[in-house]
């Protein structure tokens, strides 16, 4: 523990043994097991009571000298944010790593302990459990009676309909500002509610005959059809839970979708009796290994996620008369497994596909 909580120490600014034995402590009680399961927002707090003392001068100051009440929020903020990089480092996972070799006792029970995490119906965690070979292994993981999918009344609005615009948006909006002036009409797969029509929007210079369709499963086409009563008042925006439609836009966007459906993005493309001139994808998940799935809790529901082969799915691109213009990393999202470390996924992918004819 002295490599976790030295760093602890030097980020809180505690540098005596008084101090040192309650961070200890805090860090023994509950952070050391919240780090292996990955629950990132318990093993911060069990790390900020302990040495929140340490930071109470820094607050009083703030508060009193300059009656900055707000500098409060903006220390904790920035200490969470110091904790959660320290946790998130390779370091202390390596440490913990050495302790479960060391003692397998303790392995078994963070495997417990996460599994019983991560089966509880909590917030948004980007939480994943396990890894298996097909989409049909991965849903029969699935306890009896819990969402598998978006389509409940939970699920399709527990998002919201704005997102953080991050800095991996940024390659879509690129060439989105090139593409939509010549390419109006909009397919967005797994669009959700409107999240990245919303949050674009005040980004870029929509073209004024714009028309944005989104797809989705019925649970959330009709939450985001009652939300664009009151919210899209140009009128721009229409839902759809028919795939099939695809074959009337010119382009096709799919931000964190294609991951969750049992059809591949080949399968589903060739479907289609006209496939779109211009696909631009983001924040998918690939590897270098075979294609598998892994179980994703998405707070209300849990559900297979495919981690897909990345030469793979270039190839089947390419069979379908396509071309990579442009790839990038999204590397503000992850896919951590617990327990299979060697399938995990450090940052997820983006990339625009465009027809050979459309060049």
């Amino acid at each position: 523990m002295l490599i976790l909580f030295l760093g602890l120490a030097t980020l809180s600014g505690c540098t005596n043994a008084t101090v040192a034995a309650p961070v200890l402590d805090g860090i023994t009680v509950q952070a050391f097991h919240a780090i292996q399961r990955c629950d990132y927002n318990r093993a911060i707090a069990g790390l900020y009571g302990p040495i929140g003392c340490c930071s109470l001068r820094i607050r009083v100051t703030a508060s009193v000298a300059y009656n900055d009440w707000n500098a409060l929020d903006r220390v904790r903020g920035r200490m969470k944010q110091a904790i959660k990089g320290l946790l998130l480092s390779p370091a202390t996972k390596n440490f913990v790593d050495k302790v479960e070799a060391a003692v397998p006792l303790i392995r078994k029970w963070h495997r417990f302990e996460y599994e019983e995490h991560f089966l509880r119906v909590a917030e948004w965690e980007r939480l994943f459990s396990g890894v298996y070979p097909s989409f049909a292994a991965a849903n029969a993981a699935i306890p009896a009676g819990r969402n598998n999918s978006y389509d409940n009344a939970d699920s399709a609005t527990f998002l919201g309909y704005k997102g953080s615009v991050r800095s991996s948006d940024y390659p879509v909006l690129f060439w989105l500002a090139k593409l939509l002036d010549k390419n109006s009409r909009v397919f967005d797969f797994g669009g959700y509610l409107g999240i990245s029509y919303y949050s674009f929007e005040k980004l870029l210079d929509y073209p004024p005959n714009l028309q944005w369709t989104i797809y989705d499963v019925p649970a959330v086409v009709r939450a985001g059809e009652e939300l664009a009563q009151e919210k899209d008042t140009r009128r721009r925006l229409a839902f759809t839970t028919t795939f099939e439609r695809a074959q009337e836009f010119p382009l096709f966007l799919t931000f964190g979708s294609f991951q969750f459906p049992e059809a591949t993005f080949a399968e589903s493309f060739r479907r289609l009796s006209n496939l779109p001139a211009h696909v631009l994808i983001n924040k998918l998940p690939f590897t270098e290994r075979d294609t598998f799935y892994t179980l994703h809790n998405m707070g209300p529901a849990l559900a297979p996620y495919r981690i897909a082969n990345r030469g793979e799915f270039l190839e089947s691109a390419y069979d379908l008369g396509y071309e990579l213009v442009d790839s990038w990393d999204n590397p503000e999202f992850s896919c951590y497994i617990p327990f299979h470390p060697d399938h995990s996924v450090r940052a997820f992918s983006g990339m625009y596909l465009r027809q050979k004819s459309a060049s």
